[in-house]
């Protein structure tokens, strides 16, 4: 039934879409994400994305509902608060500023906009705001969370004291900051076309139409499940992209190294070290523009963030060596709870999955761009998996370096 939703729904996109229109696969998602978020904020100025729910709990929600209010009412004018992932493969290129400037323009809405991202960074733009505010609205001690090991503990009074940085500025005309930074071109309209292949398209159009009425009335029979692969936002649970893999392992990277020389004294120095040397190893070998469907090269980006964020928690949690990543998907972090889940060898899973049911495991499972299960690729130097006492060292001796 699915198989026959998506070859007419694909029959259907070559029907109707324009010549040179784009065909990524990233733009049904991503035009939805913003318009999803677009019609939530016309019911709820506060908005917090499924993936980071569990992060803001229902108290500090109804603490910032109601800084909203009391924002909103002394401005004069509507504030939203948006808590939201924004990774570097997002619509908006990772950039917290372009994708408020895209809703706002979703939206159609001015006003003072916030936006939280999966660092607990706050991003505020002003639309026509009467308050004279410079580019950066609110200073980058208060935009960075001053723990990142915890990022979203004092969200709240952050979110709270950005605010006060807006009403305490001094009045001046409305006005909204100029976009320095733009992401790439996302969801444009195609360039205007040459008028004489108008009266071919129309006549096409006439020609075609009955039959793309016929194809989208059985589309939306039979594409429903093809509709709620679209609209459900992606987690860490659904099939990575190569090129987020790819984007998330340079960030993690980057987090170790900033860690790098360790202290003397820390315990696990040399464990930190190899899951560097390992982590970048291993990235360096993918190289910068892996393949879109290389199941390989996904398994060793998702090798080097597991590798990456081990050394990091051994530094940070003073550890003589780092937990095994969860068994349904080293994606999500320690692995801490015995559970069973169908199909795995034996280990700890991360405690959302503990707490999700025998199949909602078995869903959660990591899948490679390919299709297949991340512990179904035997070949290669995590045919054993990312457990072990000492992953590191593994890869190491694996590359030939240990």
């Amino acid at each position: 039934m699915r198989a026959a939703a998506c070859w007419l729904a694909a029959v259907l996109v070559v029907l109707l879409a324009p010549a040179g229109a784009s065909s990524a696969d990233e733009t049904p998602y991503a035009l939805v994400r913003l318009e999803r978020v677009a019609t939530a904020l016309k019911a709820d100025p506060l908005f917090v994305d499924d993936e980071l729910v569990d992060l803001v709990d229902r108290g500090e929600r109804g603490r910032i509902k109601k800084a909203i209010r009391k924002t909103g009412e002394r401005l004069g004018m509507p504030v939203f608060v948006i808590v939201i992932p924004n990774p570097p493969d997002s619509e908006a290129d990772g950039r917290d500023d372009v994708f408020l400037h895209w809703l706002h323009g979703q939206l159609g809405r001015d006003g003072l906009y916030l936006m939280v991202d999966e660092d607990a960074n706050l991003e505020v733009v002003p639309f026509q705001v009467p308050r004279e505010l410079g580019h950066f609205v609110i200073p980058q001690s208060l935009a960075n969370p001053a723990d990142r090991k915890e990022p979203f503990v004092g969200l709240v009074p952050r979110i709270e004291q950005a605010f006060a940085e807006v009403l305490d500025a001094p009045s001046a005309a409305p006005g909204t900051p100029e976009l320095y930074s733009e992401a790439d071109p996302f969801g444009e309209e195609p360039p205007p076309r040459e008028p004489e292949i108008w009266g071919p398209f129309f006549g096409g159009l006439l020609v075609l139409g009955p039959i793309a009425a016929v194809l989208l009335l059985l589309l939306l029979v039979l594409g429903r499940g093809v509709y709620r692969m679209w609209r459900r936002p992606p987690t860490a649970s659904d099939q990575p992209r190569v090129r987020r893999l790819h984007a998330q392992a340079e960030k993690e990277l980057t987090r170790l190294a900033a860690l790098l020389p360790p202290p003397e004294e820390a315990e696990g120095g040399p464990v930190a070290l190899r899951s560097y040397d390992a982590a970048r190893i291993v990235y360096d070998d993918v190289g910068p523009r892996p393949k879109a469907r290389d199941d390989e090269a996904a398994l060793d980006l998702v090798g080097v963030i597991v590798l990456a964020r081990q050394g990091r928690e051994v530094l940070e949690k003073g550890l003589l060596r780092p937990l095994a990543p969860c068994r349904v998907n080293p994606l999500h972090g320690p692995g801490i709870l015995k559970r069973p889940v169908v199909g795995l060898p034996a280990g700890k899973i991360c405690r959302s999955c503990a707490d999700a049911d025998a199949r909602e495991r078995v869903r959660r499972v990591l899948r490679l761009p390919g299709g297949r299960r991340y512990h179904e690729v035997k070949e290669g130097r995590w045919q054993r998996g990312f457990g072990g006492q000492d992953l590191a060292k593994r890869v190491l001796e694996s590359l030939g370096v240990g």
